[in-house]
């Protein structure tokens, strides 16, 4: 094996986060996709949800991905989104109310493309925290 994935997570923000990994697990729009050390090339369409890096350390860093782009290439992994926040910076409690308000325009057909973008983003975030709390309890 060579070494790390040197893993770069960038949204119009800038990069969220960026360093090596031993292992990274995205939701693709097949399902979940688990990446290790030398990963054959691959470029994928990505689902909002939970993308989780495994450190060279062993921490796990969560994070929510409303969406984008993932590509790996010679243990260089990519990702391109939207919006991504870190795990450990969401609240729960205000994404599930933003979700619940994304549903309800849905449901009354009042919905534009900028909701659209809105509800992947609280989806993702309510995925991403689930995970973090479900990692870091006790």
């Amino acid at each position: 094996m060579s070494g790390p994935i040197k893993v770069e997570v960038v949204s119009p923000e800038g990069i969220i986060w960026q360093g090596n990994a031993v292992g990274v697990t995205v939701i693709n729009v097949e399902g979940s996709l688990g990446i290790l050390i030398d990963h054959e090339p691959l470029l994928t369409l990505l689902a909002p949800g939970a993308a989780e890096i495994i450190t060279e350390d062993g921490r796990r860093e969560v994070m929510a991905v409303a969406g984008g782009f993932m590509s790996v290439f010679e243990n260089r992994l990519s990702i391109l989104t939207d919006h991504a926040v870190m795990g450990h910076e969401i609240s729960i409690d205000e994404a599930r109310r933003g979700f619940a308000k994304m549903e309800e325009l849905q449901r009354v057909g009042d919905y534009t493309d900028e909701d659209e973008h809105l509800y992947n983003q609280y989806l993702a975030q309510i995925k991403a925290a689930e995970k973090y709390a479900e990692l870091h309890q006790g």
